[in-house]
Formats: structure tokens, C-alpha cells, sequence
């Protein structure tokens, strides 16, 4: 199986929690869903994604796929799943999130396979979808 990895840029920005890990009190939450981009690893262009959602979601709406669901059209995308894709957002952290005591990352749904990246470190290695990943980037 290939490893998928989400990426996320952010150059001297950190991030907040996800809304989607709001049972924590929390003095602040930036919610990162919504407009992010992807591209196959091997592809140079970054397009369009929303997240949550999947890749087959993200190429479907640009119309790079057919519907899945109909008659056999999944075996012509096999190709979607045996393809490494990337994931990213950024944005620039405010100086109150900053002066946070903690800030944390929180995933709901990772890939099996999925490598996060914060600033260009390797901050997650996920093996599980099926369970909720928080880290904790204040560092």
C-alpha cells in the first residue's frame, strides 16, 4: 500500500486547534477546514482540495475522475489509490495564538498512511484512520 502524506506549509506560522477537537477547553481555536490544495507527488502544480474530503472528492469536482458510484466507473480510477498525494494549507498565526501555552494539532481522519509536516518537519507519522491525532507543535 502507498503512503499518502498531508503536508501543511506554513512558513513561520504555527496552528491552533481544529474545531473538531473542541471537547479540550481552549482560550482559542482556528478551524482549518474549508480551502486547502493538493497534487500527486510527482505533479509540480498545486490545485484546489477541500478538507474534509477526500482525493477522489477533490479530482471528481475538477472533473479529472467520473462519478465512482456509477456502473464501473471505479475500476477505470484504480490509479487514484496506488497514487502518493499531497495535501497543504497556510496561514499566518496572530500574536495572540502564539502567545497560547499550548498549541496543538488535531486531525480527525487521517489517511491510514498519512505523514504531517509542520514547517517542514515531520510532526505525525499516522498508521490508524479510525482515531483522533493531536500534537503538540508549541515547540
Amino acid at each position: 500500500m502507498k503512503q499518502a502524506k498531508l503536508i501543511i506549509f506554513l512558513g513561520i506560522s504555527v496552528m491552533g486547534l481544529l474545531s473538531s477537537c473542541s471537547e479540550r477547553d481552549t482560550n482559542m481555536m482556528i478551524d482549518l477546514t474549508g480551502e486547502w490544495e493538493f497534487r500527486a507527488v510527482q505533479d509540480k502544480s498545486w490545485r484546489p482540495a477541500e478538507v474534509p474530503g477526500t482525493v477522489h472528492t477533490d479530482l471528481l469536482e475538477l472533473g479529472d475522475i467520473q462519478n465512482p458510484h456509477f456502473r464501473l466507473n471505479d475500476q477505470e480510477m484504480q490509479w487514484v489509490g496506488e497514487t502518493d498525494w499531497e495535501y497543504r494549507k497556510s496561514f499566518t498565526a496572530t500574536q495572540e495564538l502564539l502567545d497560547q501555552e499550548s498549541i496543538e494539532l488535531c486531525f480527525d481522519g487521517l489517511d491510514t498512511y498519512a505523514t504531517v509536516f509542520f514547517n517542514g518537519d515531520t510532526v505525525l507519522s499516522a498508521n490508524n484512520m479510525h482515531r483522533r491525532w493531536r500534537i503538540d507543535i508549541k515547540r
